[in-house]
């Protein structure tokens, strides 16, 4: 049975998979003093379990996650950066002894060269996110020529990273997925990237010195199918080159001041409308709720992602009974919204919607109430939306809930978590 996830703030969080190392009390602390100072056992001596147990320490002290497999227990990730944790030496030299680690995460600006190096040794990753290291275009391509079996990649604010350095990448002949998040890279570097022909979804938000002749490279990308972009440098030429894509079925922009005229020609042209599966918006008040009825018009749309951005939902009041986005739509985000009771009860016309975020949205009853009538709705997200115990129990209604996430609401007391027993499909691990 899969157990889903419940987040709040009476000093207990639920996890769906613990990052807890469940070890006898003696092997624990061993591990923990080893870790401390540096030092660790011999691995000629050492069992996969002792050496889960290490990493499962040193994770959790320098504040990040682990992931276990569901079947065989054993350690496949290691998040390194989650909750704005930092990795150091000592960290770092205990979870590269993990062989068979299929994904890392990594974030330590005091990481040392040398101990990034270590990093070559992880030859079955498939996935690596590098973020505030001192990462040089030589380790990188030493990186790339070790680890061969990278399906993902994401590069982020390295600052020694230079165009010269991106053209390593072109040995990872398994890549899919490459994030290049604010990085000082140019026409030049993105060329490098265009040569890969396994890519599949690329993301460039932060690299702000690309102009819109440097995106026009990637036009060479005609099996690219998923798009992230976003900073000063993207304007409607650059929105309008990247929409000849021929298989791009998901775009995600953000923080652009793209005129509003701009986003109403491409949502009523043909080929976001036939082709768009997922779009995503952060932080641009230019897309509103009058733009935003031209979705009325999209075919295969399964995702919309509203961050930050001026809507009420109104957009959602015309829209004709036989509009395919009706009954196609699966997940919607609106987060940090204006909408109110009126809007949210739109919502009830998408009779497929199993997905909603709502969360850093400011509740009220009357809100909740709305909430509470879509009982189509599988997983909620209401994470710092000022909730009380009193909202909580009126989405009882919800019957088909299964993972409802509602951490950073303070107000929330222990009654709210009796109330949540009573959801039949809300299951809840310790």
């Amino acid at each position: 049975m899969i157990v889903f996830r419940v987040y709040w703030f009476f000093g207990v969080t639920f996890f769906v998979l613990s990052s807890t190392c469940f070890c006898q009390p003696s092997m624990a602390a061993e591990t923990q003093r080893g870790a401390e100072v540096g030092v660790l056992p011999s691995s000629s001596a050492q069992s996969i379990e002792q050496i889960e147990m290490m990493v499962a320490e040193a994770v959790k002290k320098c504040g990040g996650r682990i992931v276990r497999d569901v079947k065989t227990g054993r350690i496949t990730e290691v998040d390194g950066a989650a909750n704005r944790s930092s990795v150091d030496d000592d960290s770092l030299a205990v979870i590269v002894r993990l062989n068979g680690l299929k994904k890392l995460s990594i974030s330590g600006g005091t990481l040392s060269e040398e101990s990034l190096k270590k990093l070559e040794t992880l030859g079955s990753l498939e996935e690596l996110y590098l973020a505030d290291t001192i990462t040089t275009d030589g380790a990188l391509a030493d990186l790339c020529q070790n680890l061969k079996n990278l399906k993902r990649l994401t590069l982020r604010r390295l600052t020694k990273l230079s165009d010269q350095g991106l053209k390593s990448l072109l040995t990872l002949k398994e890549l899919r997925n490459l994030a290049l998040l604010n990085l000082s890279i140019s026409g030049l570097g993105l060329e490098s990237v265009t040569a890969l022909s396994t890519l599949r979804a690329l993301d460039l938000r932060g690299c702000n010195q690309l102009n819109s002749e440097d995106y026009r490279h990637l036009t060479k990308m005609t099996a690219l199918t998923d798009l992230k972009i976003g900073g000063a440098s993207v304007n409607a030429d650059v929105l309008r080159t990247v929409s000849i894509l021929p298989n791009l079925s998901g775009l995600t922009v953000e923080d652009t001041t793209i005129a509003a005229d701009v986003w109403e020609e491409l949502f009523a042209s043909p080929r976001w409308s036939e082709n768009m599966t997922s779009l995503a918006f952060a932080r641009m008040y230019s897309i509103n709720d009058r733009v935003l009825e031209k979705l009325a018009n999209f075919k295969k749309l399964k995702s919309l992602s509203l961050r930050a951005i001026p809507v009420r939902g109104s957009f959602m009041r015309n829209f004709p009974p036989d509009s395919a986005l009706l009954a196609n739509l699966q997940t919607l985000g609106m987060t940090k919204n204006y909408a109110m009771p009126e809007e949210i009860l739109l919502l009830k016309q998408f009779k497929n919607l199993k997905k909603l975020d709502f969360s850093t949205t400011p509740m009220t009853l009357e809100k909740i109430e709305a909430l509470s009538t879509l009982d189509q709705i599988e997983i909620l997200i209401l994470t710092d939306c000022q909730l009380t115990d009193e909202m909580v129990e009126k989405l009882i209604p919800l019957k088909n809930l299964s993972v409802l996430e509602i951490g950073d609401n303070p107000s929330l007391t222990d009654k709210a978590r009796e109330t949540l027993r009573q959801f039949p499909k809300l299951s809840i691990s310790s």
